[in-house]
């Protein structure tokens, strides 16, 4: 039975964007439903993002300031909240705000969560790390994210219910 969510995802997108890429549609729609619910138009600055790729060399590419590229790229957009420096830094070349249109979004965020994924052996540390940039655990060894990889782990688990 599909979860009471499901139809807020834009499946047709999803379907295509990871079976191009890969990778499995329902994680790919349990990250989705994690990181926006399914709003293509999800924007979020993240005033601690530090990765900031080249913003100068960027800005004047897409014709915008310094300041605008600089702010987008400590910014997460659309449906996998793909950060504009995260983008910028895997080959992201056009104006961030197009990390809002479904399929560009979902490219770029499968394209980083599927080299999160060769890189770490575990898909728990994958998640993590698509979230906090890398599978940071406290003390007690668990994520210092788990409320989100719990998250993902639970929306997945409902989709393939």
């Amino acid at each position: 039975m599909k979860p009471i969510w499901y139809d807020r995802l834009p499946w047709v997108n999803i379907n295509k964007v990871a079976k191009g890429a890969g990778m499995d549609p329902l994680l790919i729609g349990a990250i989705v439903m994690t990181e926006s619910g399914g709003n293509t138009w999800a924007v979020r600055y993240e005033s601690k993002f530090k990765y900031i790729v080249n913003p100068d060399i960027f800005a004047k590419q897409v014709n915008c300031s310094l300041a605008t590229e600089t702010m987008f790229q400590a910014s997460s957009f659309g449906l996998m909240q793909i950060m504009g420096g995260t983008a910028r830094s895997n080959g992201y070349k056009d104006h961030l705000v197009k990390l809002c249109d479904p399929d560009v979004g979902l490219i770029w965020g499968c394209l980083f969560l599927n080299k999160l994924i060769k890189k770490y052996d575990l898909l728990t540390d994958a998640i993590a790390a698509y979230n906090a940039g890398s599978p940071r655990r406290d003390s007690e060894g668990n994520y210092v994210n788990m409320v989100y990889v719990s998250k993902v782990l639970q929306y997945l688990d409902e989709l393939e219910g």
